[in-house]
């Protein structure tokens, strides 16, 4: 680790300036900026896989550690990938990843939906209780999850969705 923030240091990505233009690369940058990015999202996932084992935490269903896990998993495979250069891979793994993310954002409407149907079709006293409102939050993330989860394989194994090159040509 000592090692790893001296190599840093004297690259120049510690310091908030930039590296000397006789040292400087983008590849050096690349790097600087990719294991800042790495190690915070690593930090940031462990915390939360951390807290999820106590019905304090933010996720206290084990689906939500599954889900967590993927996530933390899939970054990781993307940025190993990424850097063995191993580019077919890493881009099935870098739609792995955002499928593994992605869901969050469509979660939100379709939990909203669901919160108008049971406001309209359940009782007031029912609709509005904090265990109808959990129901429909964890539901709404279930199908969602599994939906974005199934889409995003389909496309890494280019069965769905196939990746085209620059020319517009397949490149599978």
């Amino acid at each position: 680790m000592v090692d790893s923030l001296t190599s840093l240091r004297h690259k120049g990505c510690l310091k908030g300036e930039p590296l000397a233009r006789e040292t400087a690369s983008k590849t050096n940058m690349t790097i600087c900026s990719w294991r800042f990015r790495v190690f915070g999202a690593v930090t940031t996932a462990l915390f939360q896989l951390g807290t999820a084992s106590s019905n304090r935490g933010p996720h206290p269903f084990p689906c939500m550690q599954v889900i967590a896990g993927w996530f933390v998993l899939t970054g990781i495979q993307t940025a190993l990938t990424a850097k063995a250069r191993r580019w077919e891979e890493h881009r099935a793994w870098a739609v792995r990843h955002v499928g593994a993310g992605l869901w969050v954002a469509a979660q939100r409407p379709l939990f909203a939906a669901c919160r108008v149907a049971q406001t309209i079709l359940l009782p007031s006293a029912v609709s509005s209780d904090a265990a109808a409102q959990a129901d429909a939050f964890y539901t709404c993330a279930y199908i969602v999850t599994a939906l974005y989860f199934v889409g995003a394989e389909a496309i890494a194994r280019d069965v769905w969705i196939r990746a085209k090159s620059a020319d517009g040509e397949d490149l599978a």
